[in-house]
């Protein structure tokens, strides 16, 4: 049987030559390192309701916390997809032409601080942005959460082509995480910026 061929990705996710992302990082991942962070990893039990939700997962802070804590509230087993390094710069950008920086992280250091959240059962290193019908089957994956964008209504979010596969299989919740913890990385990041400015003065 053939492998499903994946659709094309937006096009904010044509990937340029970004040879600064995560450049200033020293942070080397080796399966010891990977160990020490995923020895608590078990299968999940049969006949167990398995969520799935992916992201940048950025400079991973409170806001992140309680989106996988709410996560929890939609199955018995989360697993969390974490986009690589050049994906998330795309995604920024296609958001906020300023936000050439982004990841701060490289997706080794944020896909360990993930899996040191005890709200996360598994972790999907380099996810895919599109979600397809083999992913779902493979992963057995019950429900499929994403972040509601603030500039975008609950019609357009489902409507997104990255989406389509989850949602006409009936297992897409878009949820408006901001509701329950509105802390964003764009707002650690300010916050930092802001402190530093403050030092300089001194």
């Amino acid at each position: 049987m053939l492998a499903e061929e994946q659709p094309p990705p937006p096009a904010a996710c044509e990937f340029e030559s970004h040879e600064h992302i995560s450049s200033y990082s020293n942070f080397l991942t080796t399966t010891r390192k990977l160990r020490q962070f995923t020895d608590s990893v078990v299968e999940p039990l049969p006949g167990a309701r398995i969520v799935y939700i992916a992201g940048c997962w950025d400079m991973y802070h409170a806001g992140h916390v309680s989106m996988l804590e709410k996560a929890r509230e939609f199955g018995d087993y989360v697993i969390v997809g974490i986009y690589n390094d050049h994906l998330v710069h795309n995604l920024c950008n296609e958001k906020d032409s300023t936000a050439g920086s982004y990841p701060i992280l490289n997706m080794s250091e944020r896909a360990l601080s993930v899996s040191g959240c005890r709200h996360s059962d598994d972790v999907l290193i380099d996810a895919p942005y599109v979600i397809t019908h083999d992913m779902l089957n493979g992963m057995a994956i019950d429900v499929v959460l994403v972040n509601k964008e603030k500039d975008k209504t609950l019609e357009e979010m489902e409507g997104l082509p990255y989406l389509a596969v989850p949602k006409q299989s009936g297992k897409l919740k878009v949820i408006d995480f901001r509701k329950h913890d509105n802390l964003s990385g764009a707002m650690v990041s300010e916050r930092i910026l802001a402190q530093n400015d403050r030092f300089m003065k001194k």
